[in-house]
């Protein structure tokens, strides 16, 4: 049986369309080195966790899932209400650890942007971020650290909100723009 002359043009042109798709190649514009495999399923803020705290220290992604918690705090003697959200990777070491205060005259509320406004002589907001490598940043050093701080949610459970600023190493003159912040934390 011989083919039909319709069935090799047919052939011919599907022939045609995969070496067309083959030969089109897009050009990668970064380096297969820089992806950061820790990173790959950050389109949900915590990896998959509950409760986690994320961010980018001058744009490099850091989640932190292991201890991270929240506390509402009166400080005696003081008119100050405060929050303090903490995140560590590990309990016992002083790097990898995160640190967000929130200070105020009034009650902690959802949806104020608390800032690096000096209220009662401390930060009405504040950061401080020890990395993997044993720099200590704190923005309460900072020039300009431009905190801003927002509690989205407070439930008996956790608390949510999200972050960004700038803060200066306490032993260097490096600084570290922490954006993107977001977190949902244990409450204690």
């Amino acid at each position: 049986m011989t083919p039909r002359p319709l069935s090799i043009l047919s052939y011919c042109a599907i022939l045609m369309c995969i070496v067309s798709l083959c030969s089109c190649q897009k050009e990668l514009d970064f380096d297969l080195e820089d992806i950061d495999p820790d990173a790959i399923n950050s389109n949900i803020p915590g990896n998959g966790a509950e409760y986690y705290i994320s961010f980018k220290a001058n744009d490099s992604l850091i989640i932190y899932t292991t201890f991270t918690n929240g506390s509402f705090i009166n400080l005696p003697g003081t008119p100050l209400n405060s929050c303090v959200i903490q995140a560590q990777v590990d309990i016992s070491s002083p790097q990898n650890v995160l640190g967000l205060y929130i200070n105020d005259t009034n009650a902690i509320v959802v949806n104020k942007e608390y800032t690096d406004l000096t209220i009662e002589g401390t930060s009405q907001g504040s950061i401080t971020y020890f990395d993997g490598s044993g720099h200590q940043y704190s923005s309460v050093i900072n020039a300009n650290p431009n905190i801003k701080i927002i509690l989205t949610e407070i439930t008996a459970q956790y608390i949510s909100g999200n972050f960004s600023g700038k803060a200066d190493d306490l032993n260097t003159a490096s600084s570290v723009n922490i954006t993107e912040g977001v977190f949902k934390v244990r409450r204690n």
